[in-house]
């Protein structure tokens, strides 16, 4: 047996950000997504935003990028952010390109 137990590191991995915990016993990782070549991206893009982030020299930021959305999706996060559908199916979601909403609270 090694140091970790499966829990631990899944704990170690939602605690840095690299799992997103979407509810008991579900879980997310962004890395594993497939990935959209830069021509599939640009067809998700909005005119005159700058939003999407491209890396120089061919190098790929994915980390970060897989981060923010494990963090965005955690139901821990307080913006509640959630991923855009198309019936019941994601509308864009990959390892390096995800298309959010965020959910309207009915709070004052």
């Amino acid at each position: 047996e090694g140091l970790f137990t499966p829990h631990d590191i899944l704990e170690l991995l939602v605690s840095v950000g690299a799992i997103a915990v979407i509810r008991d016993s579900v879980y997310l990782m962004p890395a594993l997504l497939h990935h959209l070549n830069s021509e599939q991206v640009s067809m998700y893009v909005a005119p005159d935003t700058s939003l999407v982030i491209r890396p120089t020299q061919g190098c790929i930021a994915g980390g970060l990028f897989c981060c923010l959305v494990a963090h965005l999706l955690s139901p821990s996060n307080l913006s509640s952010w959630k991923v855009c559908m198309d019936g019941d199916k994601p509308l864009c979601l990959y390892r390096n390109c995800i298309t959010f909403e965020l959910q309207r609270s009915t709070e004052i």
